[in-house]
């Protein structure tokens, strides 16, 4: 798995888990957005990060889905509604290299 998660991803991510109804005092950040931009997250930290956010919302869910070549996770993150009509699939393998 990528090391790093995108700015936006976590932005997204962390603007789910913010709602006013189930609002968090302080929602999840990664640790690039701790360094204000001054490194990247480490593994460690992603795994924290994704752990919180899928604590912390219903529609968030983390699963595992297999690893990487050098033992890291492979995880699927689902943001959203269960069963909603329309899915996306973005797929990250390295920093700035993400399809949908």
């Amino acid at each position: 798995m990528i090391r790093t998660l995108t700015l936006a991803t976590a932005a997204l991510a962390a603007s789910l888990v913010a709602t006013p109804s189930d609002a968090a005092p302080t929602p999840p950040r990664t640790g690039f957005e701790e360094s204000d931009g001054a490194r990247w997250t480490g593994e460690s930290e992603e795994q924290e990060f994704l752990a919180a956010v899928d604590r912390g919302s219903s529609r968030v869910s983390v699963t595992s889905v297999g690893t990487t070549k050098q033992g890291r996770p492979l995880q699927l993150v689902q943001v959203g509604a269960r069963h909603a009509p329309d899915k996306v699939l973005l797929v990250c393998v390295a920093p700035y290299s993400c399809k949908s």
